[in-house]
């Protein structure tokens, strides 16, 4: 008889995340049951009809918000074998009494340093995080994203298995494409555009830059994401003058980018760029990208098999790191700019890397999953 699981789902952007996590489980023969409190938007149903396992799994749609309803359906989730509990923001005070009885209990980290220490910017904040480090001490191994994020867990505690599941595996049907248009070098810059997580006002004043120094500039920016910020602010402003001065040399969308579209630009692209602000302030809290936490740029150069263009600061897992030109500061980013138009870096040489790159990555996937593999197959603890 096979056994089961729950995956708990917490996050909307997420859902490429709980694909791999519901494939991992198949694999180890579970039947799969998503408990969501949304219905899975366009990307998720794609995702899922891609990796052939939509069908096989069973949806139970919260309709009362996430805590109501895991206090509603707990008698179900607990009859499962094995519960998957993806991080939640926030009401921890609320989940604490929310207690799982079954064998394999596992919890999604995206955040290290909000999983393992108490947030004291505020009274408030202390009696959530003590109440989440509570609740989470019920949990026997948690899942990161990526490798870094492992080897950085696994220096801070020793206390709970820690494994790896990718947050976006390859995609089987995205074939290699690049720009139709030869003339053009397309980099595009893939996330929503606002002034909080990334730093467009650096970016957008070193792309105006470059404009200006070339007489026939060859780089075509993507702003691949909705545009999240006013009107009056300097980005939109700045957005607004290259348009204006440079008509087919930037692109942007007002509005909510279909999934089809967004994954079309992706693939004719020739670069993907990473203009993260490293360091972020979750309420409070800091986190470092590419080491207490991760970016999903880092896994598109993975699975749209492309180079990336990423600042100097911000840590890659060491698979890619032969894919990625980097820039120090936006001073730096107009004579990447020049370079990129120029083939100075050999586009094609990095093309080459991207695809060995993948094939060392698969191989890491492959052995991170076997060990969670191990895990759910039998009754062991102390993994690593």
């Amino acid at each position: 008889m096979k056994k089961n699981v729950a995956v708990i789902a917490c996050t909307h952007n997420h859902y490429s995340f709980y694909v791999e996590v519901m494939s991992v489980f198949q694999r180890a023969g579970y039947l799969v049951t998503l408990y969501v409190d949304k219905k899975p938007e366009t990307t998720f149903d794609y995702d899922c009809k891609t990796r052939k396992i939509l069908s096989e799994v069973n949806v139970v749609m919260f309709e009362k918000g996430i805590v109501k309803s895991l206090y509603q359906y707990r008698k179900m989730i607990n009859a499962h074998d094995a519960i998957f509990f993806d991080e939640f923001y926030g009401q921890y005070v609320l989940l604490f009494f929310l207690r799982f009885t079954a064998k394999k209990k596992i919890y999604g980290v995206h955040n290290i340093h909000k999983y393992l220490y108490i947030n004291n910017s505020s009274i408030l904040y202390i009696i959530d995080s003590i109440f989440r480090r509570l609740f989470c001490s019920q949990f026997d191994a948690v899942v990161v994203i990526g490798t870094n994020l492992k080897q950085y867990l696994i220096k801070k505690t020793r206390d709970v298995n820690v494994f790896v599941i990718p947050f976006s595996g390859r995609n089987d049907v995205i074939h290699e494409q690049n720009n139709i248009d030869k003339k053009t070098v397309k980099v595009v810059v893939p996330g929503s555009v606002d002034s909080n997580r990334r730093n467009y006002n650096g970016l957008l004043n070193g792309f105006h830059e470059y404009l200006k120094l070339e007489k026939e500039p060859k780089v075509q920016l993507v702003l691949l994401g909705q545009l999240k910020i006013a009107k009056s602010d300097p980005e939109v402003q700045m957005i607004n003058k290259i348009k204006k001065e440079y008509p087919d040399c930037l692109y942007t969308w007002e509005t909510f980018i279909p999934t089809s579209e967004y994954k079309e630009q992706m693939i004719s692209a020739d670069y993907i760029m990473s203009n993260i602000n490293i360091m972020s302030n979750i309420n409070g809290l800091y986190e470092v990208y590419g080491l207490s936490k991760e970016t999903g740029v880092s896994f598109s150069i993975y699975t749209y098999l492309k180079p990336g263009i990423f600042p100097a600061e911000q840590k890659v897992m060491s698979e890619f790191e032969s894919q990625i030109i980097r820039y120090n500061g936006y001073s730096e980013l107009v004579d990447v700019f020049i370079r990129i138009g120029n083939d100075v870096y050999d586009y094609e040489k990095i093309k080459t890397e991207a695809k060995n790159n993948c094939e060392k990555f698969n191989k890491v996937c492959e052995r991170e999953i076997n060990l969670i593999m191990r895990y759910l197959y039998q009754d062991i603890s102390g993994v690593k």
